[in-house]
C-alpha cells in the first residue's frame, strides 16, 4: 500500500470530495497501467489545504476478475454451442425406445421399454436445463414461437413423471376446459421444462393420493388468449392442499 500526499493545486482535491473511495488507473513510466483503489481525506494544515490519499495496488485482484470472467464465458459459449450435439444422441435413444414400444412385447418388456423412454425424456429435460443457464450467460437464450398442440403437451408433461408418481402409488390427473384452443404460439421446450419442473416438485412431497394439472384458457380480443396451468397436490408437511399456477 502506498500513501501520498498532495496539496490542492495538485488537481485532486475535487476527485477526494466528490468519489471519497473508489477506483483509479495509474500509468507508470514505462506504459504499464495499475489498478488502485483510493481513499482520500481534505484538511487544513497551517492555513493550507492538504489532501491525503491512501492509494492501494490492486492490480491483480482485477487481473484475476478479468481471467475469471474470461474462463466462465468461454464455457457457457461453449455449451451453447454444443447444445444441438449433445441433445441429438439422446432424441436418437429416446426415439428408438419409442419405436420399440410399437412391437409386439410381452408385459415385462413392455415395462421396461416405457421406463427407458420415460427415463430418456427425464434426462433430456436435466440436460435442456443445463443449456439453457449457459446460454443464459452467453446472452444467447431466445425464446422459440411455434405452434403447439398444448393438450398434447400437457399429456406429454405428464409421461415424464408418471414413473415416479407410481412408484409412490399416486394418481396423476389432468383436467382441461372443455372448451380450450388446442394449439397456441408458444415455447414448447421451456413451458414443460416449467411443468415438468413443477410436477417433479409435487410428485416429490405428496406422500399419498393425487397430483392433479389443470388446463385453462380464458380468450381476449382477436387471437388473444391467457392460458392458465394449475397444479394441486398435498404437501406433506401442510394439513391443506397446495396449489400452484403458471
Amino acid at each position: 500500500m502506498c500513501f501520498f500526499v498532495f496539496q490542492a493545486e495538485d488537481g485532486i482535491r475535487d476527485l477526494v470530495r466528490s468519489r471519497g473511495l473508489g477506483d483509479v488507473y495509474k500509468r507508470q513510466k514505462h506504459g504499464e497501467i495499475l489498478d488502485g483503489l483510493f481513499s482520500g481525506e481534505s484538511f487544513e494544515v497551517l492555513g493550507k489545504r492538504i489532501n491525503l490519499t491512501v492509494l492501494a495496488d490492486i492490480t491483480a485482484q482485477k487481473n484475476a476478475e478479468i481471467t475469471a470472467l474470461q474462463a466462465s464465458r468461454a464455457k457457457s459459449e461453449f455449451l451453447a454451442n454444443m447444445s444441438h450435439e449433445i441433445r441429438t444422441p439422446l432424441n436418437g435413444v429416446i426415439g428408438f425406445g419409442e419405436l420399440l414400444l410399437k412391437t409386439q412385447l410381452n408385459p415385462s418388456q413392455r415395462q421396461y421399454a416405457e421406463n427407458l423412454t420415460v427415463a430418456g425424456r427425464s434426462l433430456l429435460e436435466i440436460i435442456n436445463q443445463i443449456l439453457d443457464f449457459s446460454k443464459i450467460e452467453a446472452g444467447k437464450l431466445e425464446l422459440e414461437k411455434t405452434p403447439e398442440d398444448l393438450i398434447h403437451l400437457v399429456q406429454s408433461t405428464l409421461d415424464i413423471v408418471k414413473l415416479n408418481a407410481e412408484k409412490k402409488n399416486l394418481e396423476l390427473l389432468l383436467a382441461i376446459q372443455p372448451d380450450i384452443p388446442r394449439y397456441a404460439i408458444v415455447d414448447p421446450l421451456r413451458l414443460k421444462q416449467i411443468l415438468v419442473n413443477l410436477l417433479g416438485n409435487a410428485v416429490k412431497f405428496t406422500q399419498s393420493g393425487e397430483v392433479e394439472l389443470t388446463l385453462t384458457c380464458e380468450i381476449k380480443e382477436g387471437n388473444n388468449g391467457v392460458f392458465r396451468f394449475s397444479i394441486r397436490y398435498r404437501h406433506r408437511n401442510r394439513p391443506r392442499a397446495t396449489k400452484e399456477t403458471v
